[in-house]
């Protein structure tokens, strides 16, 4: 009985001295690294997602900024097609991110594609498209499948506006998720097994990480993906995925679109890796814990007596001992044990590691208080009862110092041990994870920052831009000033346009105009080629900058960084931050801010400068169209006097032309024409349009009306007030209410030949090219004068020529009558029937006129007759009819070398032509006859029958009527014959009887 006694007290021992304690510090050692690495886990996942929400934030606003720069290119303002897609396509090539980039018409129709399509595509059903056209702004729309890539992408767009503010066109843009697929892959640090996705409403995968491309376009697989899509906002859960292993999953959405255009990004993290450190030093722990028990019962099982196994007992607690700091050596983690007054019990090598000091210097040599800063440990002990047999137990962070005095953020996890009156302590360093987190935030702010100094660049005029900018920047690198230099004068010169100033510090800015670039040698060397001024202490600077630091320790600088702000190729000024507190290491982080900062405002002063260039352009295109159509009108208007002029002779008609676009042109009120009178030298009114009192159209002096004499010989445009003008037109004209007048001398070859006024009831301008104008019209209206006023005298002097002509022939003609005594009055006679019998066959104008000289000279070649053969009373012989029957060729030889009187030769020269081919000269037949001569020949018969001759009788009118009819078709024309009986005898033709 006192043996079991014995082996149940040697149990107890055992328990108390090894089991109990390795479990007390596994337990709390397990526990407490399971909940922070839990927590940590799901905050990481949580971060790592709004990473990938501020990297596509990122991506949008880039291709904000670029749809908003293409918007402005003539070639999209314009919808030129062709040249659209030429640069769309060229600007997919050079921005994989991009799967397509194209132009759409208010009706949704694709006008260009940077990608190739055929057929007609409309995208007026998309939300990026309705929304454009309701906002007038930048829209980033749904996740949807493209309709020319076929690809899974991103839409945004913005609208094309008309010269009215109006919608006339919309510019998308498809970020390609593919392409974001590998962004999700460059930038993913997770551990083994995890996994991203883009997922949409549907559950349908548009984004993957890893073997993306495998999944795109499909449902999701994994039930806890369909989950996340259909959740709001964001979060995280633990799951058993579909193979029963546990795993994290976190979600956000990034980007909330109506009609189900939503998507989440998702990520799944494997609970194995989360604690895998943890369960890797538990199972160490276990196993040695388990190995103690077992030699320390098999002592009690061989003991034997009480002495022996006192001995045994105290050899087996030494083993346990030894196992149990095997077991407090394999936790995983720094863990101590801490007694009550704080003193450090003990101490396994992981700690040891961690502070720099050795188990041998820690272990009953220091206490908490010379490693942890915060709460001393008798709080601690006292929240986790310690000294009370307590179960409590305390997690949260804390700092602790090295050797060195160095400090590394920890997580502890606090527990008492039951029955020692000690705590243990799990030391976890996560001075690397809150390094991480810290540079992540940094990350997400520097990423907001910039997407704020985007967004704000694209929203805000430059200045404004510029202003909100720095202060952002400024503050965020904790500067006492931030500020930007633009350089003028070809670089001479520069000014600081823009600053910001923490409170407290004086701004520099009004004194810092205008300064000369020399007077920085060594700073603007370095600027120029390119290199950040990165000065930390201005009092340590190198000599070489020793005009530099003389100005800037009078600016009360200590420390500043500056980098080169290039714009189209060239340096354009500069962007820095500055303190005035202290000297400051500028650390790499601000280096990049100040980086991207010059990088942005370079790109923004290209945008300004070529906005500025397009501005510039477009306000001179726009002058030159209001030019042209100016330029365009006057023309218009000079061609409807040129047609006016070429148009009629009427001048009274072409200067109502003119008036009428003076009228048009100037604005005039009334305006008036007055023609020079040489005889009187007098201006004469001729014409007037609007209201003119009678008092106005008396003649007045050549220099007494509103065109100056000193500009009549140059032909220039005067100006005046009429209360200047000393004459009685111009009262009479102020009495009507006109205040204004404008005078246009009409000079032609130098001599005036008329004045065009204009009256105004109030003051009038006009600009050079006005003038300029003004005075060409005048011009164009002198000419048109000189030109009516020329044509009317050569007119006059032709009628007179005619008439003297016409008067030479009837005297010619009553000569020949004169000759003939026999023939007097013939060739007045024919030639009033020749000329009615033409008119009755519509033969008018010149024609008629030759016709009626041809019959006047019709007997001319007479003159070439013998008179003893002209005058013969008897018949003629064979030889003198041969000389008779040559007197037309005589006409023709006479009157063929007279211009005027060439066309009238057809009478002279064919009217002895018979129409079957049996007459002289030429024996002509049927059509060959002129005309003229076939008229003639019907009426020279006619007048010679009706007439005495010496050698018979006048016929009777019926016999020579008779005569005619018989000789049609054999001498005469027989539709002249025709006309001759029906239009000037005035008779019908008798009808022929058949017998």
């Amino acid at each position: 009985m006192l043996k079991m006694m014995r082996r149940v007290n040697l149990l107890m021992l055992v328990f108390v001295l090894v089991i109990l304690p390795g479990l007390a510090a596994l337990g709390f050692t397990f526990f407490g690294q399971q909940g922070y690495l839990k927590k940590a886990a799901e905050k990481e996942a949580l971060a790592y997602l709004e990473l990938a929400a501020a990297k596509q934030a990122e991506q949008i606003k880039s291709v904000e900024q670029l749809l908003d720069v293409m918007a402005r290119v003539p070639a999209v303002y314009g919808l030129d097609t062709g040249a659209c897609s030429a640069l769309f396509k060229d600007i997919l090539n050079k921005t994989p991110q991009l799967a397509n980039i194209g132009l759409a018409d208010r009706e949704g129709n694709l006008i260009c594609s940077g990608a190739p399509f055929s057929g007609r595509v409309n995208v007026s059903d998309f939300y990026y498209f309705r929304q454009v056209l309701a906002e007038k702004k930048f829209v980033a729309g749904e996740y949807a499948v493209g309709r020319v890539t076929g690809k899974p992408s991103l839409h945004v767009a913005r609208p094309v506006l008309d010269g009215e503010g109006e919608v006339k066109a919309v510019l998308y843009a498809a970020l390609d998720l593919v392409q974001f697929n590998e962004l999700l892959k460059a930038e993913s640090r997770l551990l083994p097994g995890a996994s991203v996705a883009l997922v949409d409403r549907q559950g349908r995968v548009l984004a993957h990480t890893p073997d993306g491309e495998e999944r795109l376009g499909l449902p999701a697989a994994d039930a806890a993906l369909q989950e996340m899509a259909a959740r709001e906002k964001s979060g995280v859960f633990w799951r058993e995925d579909a193979g029963g292993a546990k795993r994290l999953y976190a979600y956000l959405q990034l980007l909330d679109v109506p009609a189900g255009g939503s998507v989440t990004a998702c990520l799944s993290v494997p609970d194995t890796y989360v604690f895998a450190a943890v369960q890797a030093g538990l199972r160490q722990g276990f196993g040695a814990l388990g190995l103690a028990v077992v030699l320390a019962l098999a002592a009690i099982t061989l003991g034997g007596s009480s002495f022996y196994l006192v001995r045994r007992a105290e050899h087996d607690a030494a083993v346990a001992e030894k196992k149990y700091r095997t077991v407090f050596e394999n936790t995983g983690t720094a863990t101590v044990v801490v007694a009550e007054g704080g003193t450090i019990a003990l101490a396994n090598e992981e700690f040891a590691r961690l502070t720099g000091f050795s188990r041998k210097e820690i272990e009953g040599r220091k206490s908490w208080d010379d490693f942890f800063a915060g709460r001393p440990f008798r709080d601690f002990a006292k929240d986790c009862g310690c000294s009370t047999q307590g179960r409590a137990s305390y997690r949260g962070e804390s700092t602790i110092r090295d050797r060195a005095g160095a400090r590394r953020e920890v997580h502890l996890t606090v527990g008492a041990l039951p029955g020692a009156g000690q705590c243990v302590v799990s030391v976890v360093d996560i001075s690397e994870s809150r390094e991480r987190e810290r540079k992540l935030k940094w990350r997400l702010g520097l990423e907001e920052i910039l997407a704020n100094i985007s967004s704000r660049f694209l929203k805000e005029d430059f200045d404004r831009a510029v202003d909100g900018s720095l202060a952002e920047i400024g503050s965020f690198a904790g500067a006492g000033r931030a500020y930007l230099f633009l350089f003028s004068q070809d670089g001479k010169l520069m000014d600081n346009t823009h600053e910001w100033c923490a409170p407290g510090v004086v701004p520099m800015k009004d004194e810092l105009q205008s300064v000369p670039c020399s007077v920085f040698p060594w700073w603007m060397e370095r600027l120029h080629r390119g290199e950040a001024i990165h000065i930390a202490d201005v009092s340590k600077l190198p000599a070489e900058a020793a005009a530099e630091r003389k100005i800037l320790e009078a600016q009360d600088i200590k420390s500043l960084l500056v980098l080169p702000v290039v714009a189209e190729g060239a340096l354009a000024g500069f962007v820095g931050l500055d303190n005035v507190e202290a000297a400051k290491e500028w650390l790499e982080k601000d280096i990049a801010l100040v980086r991207v900062m010059a990088e942005i405002l370079g790109s923004a002063l290209e945008r300004q400068r070529l906005f500025e260039r397009q501005a510039a352009m477009a306000e001179e295109n726009i002058a030159l169209y209001r030019q042209a159509g100016e330029r365009l009108a006057q023309l218009e208007m000079l061609r409807e006097i040129d047609e006016a002029m070429l148009g009629t002779v009427d001048l009274r008609l072409i200067l109502k032309k003119v008036t009428s676009c003076l009228v048009d042109y100037a604005g005039a009120d009334a305006t008036a024409v007055m023609l020079f009178d040489e005889a009187t030298g007098c201006l004469n009114t001729v014409l007037w349009s609007g209201e003119m009192p009678a008092e106005a159209a008396v003649p007045i002096r050549s220099n007494e009306g509103c065109t100056r004499g000193d500009s009549i010989g140059r032909a220039d445009i005067s100006f005046g007030e009429l209360a200047g003008l000393p004459c009685p037109k111009a009262r009479s004209l102020l009495a009507a209410g006109y205040a204004f007048c404008a005078g246009i001398p009409l000079v032609a070859k130098g001599r005036l030949k008329g004045s065009l006024e204009l009256f105004f009831r109030s003051p009038a301008a006009f600009s050079a090219r006005q003038q300029v104008f003004l005075t060409s019209l005048g011009q164009q209206a002198a000419i048109a004068v000189d030109s009516v006023q020329m044509f009317l005298e050569l007119q006059r002097t032709s009628r007179e020529i005619i008439f003297a002509y016409d008067s030479t022939i009837e005297a010619l003609s009553y000569a020949l009558d004169l000759r003939d005594k026999e023939t007097e009055g013939h060739s007045r006679r024919v030639t009033e029937m020749a000329v009615a019998l033409a008119r009755s066959l519509r033969i008018e104008g010149e024609a008629l006129h030759h016709l009626r000289r041809g019959a006047l000279l019709h007997d001319i070649g007479k003159l070439g007759v013998p008179d003893r053969i002209l005058h013969k009373p008897g018949p003629l012989d064979p030889e003198e009819w041969e000389v008779m029957r040559r007197h037309p060729v005589y006409a023709w030889e006479m009157l063929s070398q007279i211009e005027h009187l060439r066309p009238a030769l057809d009478i002279p020269y064919c009217h002895h032509e018979k129409w079957d081919g049996t007459g002289y000269p030429r024996g002509l037949k049927g059509a060959e006859i002129p005309f003229p001569a076939r008229i003639f020949a019907v009426v020279d018969v006619w007048d010679a029958l009706c007439s005495e001759r010496p050698y018979r009788p006048a016929w009777p009118r019926e016999k020579a009527i008779a005569y005619l009819i018989e000789e049609k078709g054999r001498h005469f024309d027989p539709a002249v014959v025709q006309a001759f009986l029906e239009k000037v005898l005035k008779v019908a033709e008798p009808e022929r009887s058949n017998g």
